[in-house]
């Protein structure tokens, strides 16, 4: 039963938001309260129904949102109307048990770091990331990421999309125009909803013989492939690999969106490494 395996939302956002939202949800016992903003991660923590940091990765943990799990949110600009307007951008995602950690790093268009454009991957050159969570044995034992797959989502409204209507689109509710309203009515209103994905690599680290210094090498396996459609909630999710260390890279978006339910466009550029 979902989410025993797991779930690593690495772009989430929904109606107008321009700062994407990364979360975990997992099983009881994650807990991420000892992971700070402005030391582990430059993003911020989103909040639980008590104006709390949302740190417990649980599905139906107390004082947070049915489903919420822990919720980091990233820079402005790094979704939406705002984040085409600026180009689009890249992110980089990186699932590393054995490092004990989960880290997540967005940059604007032609910023992201020399060697993901080399497709030479070295995330702990790249700073501080807007992303952190834990993987202790104390807190989140790796055991809950299991049997991962990666997947692109896009959902008319759902449970997220509906709960957010009222907040994200007040002049439409004001109206007495839902969600599913919007969508089954308004079409116009989702022109300019689309993801717009260039290229898409993954990275798996290959392990070094034990007698080796030499830091190890990459493997690569490009897919590329573009995805035009309206939506009115998007997400990268990694849920329920095999995958000891994997890293995502999406580069460059370009065109406006704009109106409720709107979500960029982008050309996606992702990476992965080999266990």
């Amino acid at each position: 039963v979902w989410p025993k395996w797991g779930e690593y939302d690495i772009i989430e956002g929904v109606h107008n938001q321009s700062t994407v939202m990364t979360s975990l949800h997992t099983a009881p016992s994650c807990n991420q309260s000892h992971v700070l903003a402005e030391r582990d991660f430059i993003g911020a923590w989103a909040m639980g129904t008590s104006g709390q940091a949302a740190v417990n990765c649980h599905n139906l943990a107390p004082d947070q949102f049915d489903n919420q799990g822990c919720s980091q949110l990233g820079p402005e600009a790094s979704l939406g109307a705002k984040f085409n307007e600026g180009g689009g951008g890249t992110w980089a995602a990186e699932w590393d048990p054995e490092a004990g950690h989960i880290r997540t790093w967005f940059w604007p268009v032609d910023l992201e770091p020399a060697d993901l454009s080399q497709r030479r991957p070295a995330p702990d050159a790249w700073g501080t990331p807007y992303s952190f969570f834990s993987l202790s044995p104390e807190s989140c034992a790796p055991e809950h990421f299991r049997n991962m797959r990666l997947v692109l989502n896009i959902n008319l409204c759902g449970d997220f999309g509906v709960d957010e209507w009222e907040h994200l689109c007040p002049d439409l509710a004001a109206k007495g125009i839902s969600c599913p309203e919007a969508v089954d009515s308004h079409p116009e209103l989702l022109d300019e909803a689309f993801w717009s994905i260039r290229a898409f690599d993954v990275y798996r680290r290959r392990l070094a013989p034990l007698a080796s210094s030499t830091p190890p090498p990459t493997e690569q396996w490009p897919l590329r492939l573009w995805l035009v459609h309206g939506i009115m909630t998007l997400a990268l999710v990694v849920s329920a690999a095999a995958l000891v260390h994997t890293v995502w890279r999406w580069h460059r978006g370009a065109l406006p969106v704009s109106g409720a339910g709107s979500a960029p466009r982008f050309h996606a550029l992702a990476t992965s490494p080999e266990s």
